[in-house]
């Protein structure tokens, strides 16, 4: 009887161990595929940057910038680093919107100043990640992030289309 408790025990903590492995994912590659899942879900997000539905959100992404990325940092090249880096701008510019940038240069604003600590966690190691950059244009690489550029611009003219309507219909 005190084995099988002891083997209980065992496998419950090995499974609590497991699952907060799992939610960094196992590998870079797991982590990166996670993490852009979660930023492609995100963009689909339509609330208001006050709406409490954000929480939720902000919390995973506070997870994958300020833990998830330190356990695999070591292990992501420069380019994926970038990549990492320009899905967190997208995250904010969903999240916050046009308005972001005056949020960031705003001493006063608690938005501005989660942002800038945030920023300052892997600032260093984003001045690393940039200042190697190789210029190598591939022309296919180049075709396909003009063509996902186009595709954010047109999700975020939609997204805004549909607030100015709401607006004009407020006020009608």
């Amino acid at each position: 009887m005190r084995n099988l408790a002891f083997a209980f025990l065992v496998g419950i903590l090995f499974s609590l161990t497991s699952c907060g492995m799992n939610e960094c994912g196992g590998s870079k590659d797991v982590f990166l595929e996670q993490y852009g899942n979660f930023i492609d879900e995100v963009q689909e997000v339509d609330y208001d940057y006050s709406d409490n539905q954000w929480d939720t959100y902000d919390r995973r992404f506070k997870k994958y910038v300020a833990e998830c990325y330190d356990i695999h940092e070591e292990a992501l090249s420069n380019r994926e680093k970038q990549q990492f880096y320009g899905k967190m701008a997208k995250y904010y510019f969903n999240r916050y919107g046009v308005g972001v940038i005056a949020e960031i240069k705003n001493e006063n604003s608690e938005i501005g100043k989660e942002i800038r600590e945030q920023m300052e966690l892997i600032g260093e190691d984003m001045k690393s990640a940039f200042s190697d950059i190789e210029i190598n244009f591939d022309g296919e690489e180049v075709e396909g992030l003009l063509k996902e550029m186009g595709e954010d611009i047109e999700k975020v003219g939609k997204k805004w289309g549909k607030k100015i309507e709401e607006i004009i219909d407020k006020k009608k």
